[in-house]
């Protein structure tokens, strides 16, 4: 059996689920606003995504499932007592992990003000920090490899994220909103930049994309307004929709040889973007790419 009916549900505070169950569908517990204590049976063997995303009066929950989590189930929830199975793990700061403590679910809490994550974690999960807007310190340990999306979401108040040299993958909206942010280092092994991964972050003045990205996907860099030196190199071959839109400090870039797409509006709005050098070649450029005023160079690239 499973449990998928409750999202948005204003009359529920608590609830008892039956043994009989084995699936509880993804938000199916979302918006609950008034569910304040739940017990998760080890029958089950599915817990969905988001599964009490914005439930905003849970305080306690058991959490005896023997389900495999991919990320964060308690987005946008301030969970005081946690009880567990075997199947994961809690440290002392509020850190949910699977058992052997590989991967990092997220915080249980988004009052969580620092996170010291444990040094046997590869991954982190997706939505892991999702709208810790309190969270200040993190320390990312040196054999994480995979970071899940919208992992720091809206952690407005970090000032600083060093990224490990062996990350690999890196999710969709992950550093969305690290309004605080002034550099980050991209490792050289990240393939691709996720839809908006940095936007909004306001703080950020330089970047530097290695050339082992071919893809710079849609809005990743929307409304950095800060940003002012932005290094692509050789190797990038596509710049996504809005990429750069709104990076209102940048004056000057230079595109490698490697680029042969540049979509629509990709720097639209860049209002102090004098000088844009496009490679000599064929390079399809969607509409908008660029702004009015600036001036757009097509020549030989390294």
């Amino acid at each position: 059996m499973a449990i998928t009916l409750f999202l948005g549900s204003s009359d529920l505070t608590d609830i008892t689920i039956p043994g009989s169950i084995a699936i509880i569908g993804d938000w199916a517990f979302s918006c609950c606003d008034r569910l304040a204590e739940i017990e998760i049976p080890e029958s089950v063997t599915y817990l969905g995504e988001s599964v009490f995303e914005s439930c905003p009066k849970l305080r306690k929950v058991a959490l005896y499932a023997s389900a495999e989590l991919s990320g964060n189930i308690f987005t946008g929830c301030k969970i005081e007592s946690l009880a567990h199975g075997t199947y994961y793990s809690l440290d002392k700061n509020g850190l949910l992990y699977n058992s052997d403590r590989t991967v990092l679910l997220g915080a249980v809490s988004t009052d969580i003000e620092s996170a010291d994550i444990a040094e046997t974690v590869t991954t982190i999960g997706n939505y892991a920090f999702y709208g810790c807007d309190s969270l200040y310190e993190v320390t990312i340990p040196a054999g994480v490899t995979s970071i899940g999306t919208a992992a720091f979401y809206d952690c407005g108040r970090v000032a600083e994220i060093v990224i490990p040299d062996g990350v690999t993958s890196i999710g969709n909206f992950a550093f969305y909103g690290c309004r605080r942010i002034s550099e980050i280092s991209i490792p050289t092994q990240v393939t691709k930049l996720g839809q908006a991964m940095f936007y909004e972050c306001e703080g950020l003045t330089e970047i530097v994309i290695p050339g082992n990205v071919k893809s710079i996907e849609d809005y990743v860099f929307y409304n950095c307004t800060s940003l002012e030196n932005v290094t692509i190199q050789n190797g990038v071959t596509s710049i996504g929709e809005g990429a750069f839109h709104w990076c209102t400090s940048l004056t000057e870039v230079t595109l490698p040889a490697s680029v042969t797409k540049i979509d629509s509006f990709a720097f639209a709005s860049c209002r102090s973007l004098t000088k844009i050098t496009v490679p000599a070649g064929e390079v399809e450029i969607g509409s908008g790419a660029f702004p009015g005023q600036t001036t757009v160079v097509y020549e030989d690239v390294k």
